[in-house]
């Protein structure tokens, strides 16, 4: 028993108002599922592009410190082709050089006759001595470490010249090493 069910204008439009918000509601659900899966996407691909960047600027970062290092020992390896005298020579100078840097006053500074040789390398030592105070000290140390010829302090003392001016005295051997041309 099927009734015939009648439906009125009103009705109708209802009917179709709502069908027409359902399609509204179902076309703008998938629009948004769509975007949704569209951001996602291009979230990933900006990860990924970030995680590569990342990437490349830790590679440059590590070229720059690398071709800074190659900038500063290219004096130091320039040492390779004088001979000792001159060698002796770069190394007082260098000393001096730093001295004057932080204000420090030598007293003496001389190169050591005799020199390390091995197989592989030549070491040049000079005596120190100077004057300095304590911050000046560490200065010194600090430039000394910067320096082009890659100093090394073998030995050295330090102890108070005088208690009233807060000078000490560092006595010490600098020496370079360089290494032989194969």
């Amino acid at each position: 028993m099927a009734k015939n069910i009648k439906i009125g204008k009103n009705q109708k439009t209802l009917i179709s108002l709502g069908s027409g918000i359902v399609v509204v509601i179902v076309i703008c659900w998938l629009f948004s599922a769509y975007l949704s899966v569209r951001s996602k996407r291009i979230y990933n691909k900006i990860r990924l592009e970030e995680i590569r960047l990342q990437k490349n600027l830790a590679i440059q970062k590590e070229k720059d410190s690398i071709v800074k290092d190659y900038e500063l020992s290219q004096e130091f390896l320039e040492l390779t082709d004088l001979d000792e005298d001159t060698i002796k020579s770069a190394l007082l100078q260098e000393i001096e050089r730093i001295a004057h840097t932080v204000n420090a006053s030598i007293t003496n500074l001389s190169p050591q006759n005799h020199t390390e040789e091995s197989a592989d390398y030549i070491k040049y030592k000079a005596d120190l001595r100077m004057e300095i105070s304590f911050n000046q000290l560490i200065e010194f140390f600090q430039a000394a470490q910067q320096s082009k010829l890659l100093l090394k302090f073998d030995k050295f003392a330090i102890s108070p010249k005088d208690d009233k001016a807060g000078l000490l005295k560092l006595e010490g051997v600098v020496s370079v090493t360089v290494a032989l041309r194969m």
